[in-house]
């Protein structure tokens, strides 16, 4: 895993773009205003890869290796009040997501890009040991195989529980698609792909309660995005951590896990500046709405249907970030020689150290 988490952040330095919504180069450490809000102290909990966060409970889950299992936290003190067993063989759980009495779990992980179809569970949780098989759901790209990190799930914002939204972790900006509202149970669901792009290897992501915004995390950042837009409203320099895996929205704070056996659960405030821009997007749409009602959204991805109200800014985005592509391929193909580079020192490093 720390070998892993090296030769992702070497990536991050040589291959983040400018433009399409890439990362800073650094996080100014000075300007993270972040607090230990617990430990995670549970023994069997040592690689912490998704957080969901409600007033009644916390849940998280370890990345693969681990049987499929959810645990149940008490929120303030992290100590286990549950684990939910729902699966007897699970292939590389990466996110949890919010839903209605329990969680989605995300069975999304794939480094090889192999596999055919991922699959995500609804799982109902709470107190106590027990064992419940959940239903799952298979769902496939439509380009073919990708890696993701990120399972999110739109709010019940009045009209019902939302969709699933799945964000791919890509050396260069990620993917993000969209699962339809009725998936199937038998069979496979295929996802739609949004047209925008967000930070290059996303860990994990979150809905804020308004459903008009999202945070995706990395390694070294968080930027939060209007929604369905994908627009970047702010960016979150996050703490150091050992391996920076989950985030999840708690009120105004992040909350933030990272693997390792005894992880602290961090709190970061949103910044000011954030807040200020989200809550201010908010009044611009209300007025909009008010003022029009030809505003229309697409049923396949939940993005706008009309291009011609989109500012100077987001077109000058666009072209920047149409404008990057050749420059990020050439980047992509100088990242992937290194990558190369640094794995096979890495296997001769253990060949000398197992002698």
């Amino acid at each position: 895993m720390r070998s892993r988490l090296m030769l992702a952040a070497a990536a991050v330095a040589l291959v983040t773009p400018v433009g399409a919504g890439a990362a800073p180069a650094a996080a100014n450490d000075d300007a993270v205003v972040a607090k230990k809000a617990c430990t995670l102290s549970d023994p069997r909990l040592t690689e912490s890869s998704g957080l969901v966060a409600t007033d009644t409970w916390w849940a998280t889950a370890n990345d693969s290796g681990d049987a499929g299992r959810v645990f149940v936290l008490t929120p303030g003190d992290c100590s286990t009040v549950g684990v939910t067993t729902f699966a007897e063989e699970v292939v590389d759980v990466e996110a949890l997501a919010p839903a209605p009495d329990g969680v989605w779990v995300g069975d999304i992980g794939d480094n090889l890009r192999a596999r055919p179809t991922i699959r995500v569970y609804r799982v109902g949780i709470g107190p106590g040991d027990r064992r419940r098989p959940a239903q799952g759901y298979d769902l496939v790209y439509p380009e073919g195989p990708r890696d993701a990190e990120a399972l999110l799930a739109e709010p019940d914002t009045g009209s019902g529980p939302g969709r699933l939204v799945v964000v791919t972790k890509e050396y260069g900006p990620g993917f993000v698609y969209v699962a339809p509202p009725e998936m199937r149970r038998r069979g496979v669901t295929k996802l739609a792909p949004h047209p925008g792009r967000v930070l290059p290897l996303v860990t994990d992501g979150a809905f804020f309660p308004d459903g008009r915004h999202l945070v995706l995390r990395n390694y070294t950042t968080a930027a939060v995005y209007s929604w369905p837009e994908l627009d970047r409203v702010g960016v979150v320099p996050l703490p150091a951590q050992r391996q920076g895996e989950a985030i999840a929205v708690d009120g105004d704070d992040l909350l933030l896990t990272s693997e390792g056996a005894g992880t602290p659960v961090l709190r970061v405030a949103l910044p000011a500046e954030v807040r200020d821009a989200m809550d201010g997007r908010k009044e611009t749409v209300a007025m909009y709405a008010g003022a029009t009602s030809s505003t229309s959204t697409s049923p396949s991805t939940g993005t706008s249907a009309s291009s011609e109200e989109a500012s100077s800014e987001e077109a000058d985005d666009a072209e920047d970030a149409d404008g990057s592509r050749g420059i990020s391929l050439v980047w992509y193909a100088i990242g992937g020689v290194l990558l190369g580079a640094a794995l096979a020192a890495l296997r001769r490093w253990r060949g000398r150290r197992d002698r």
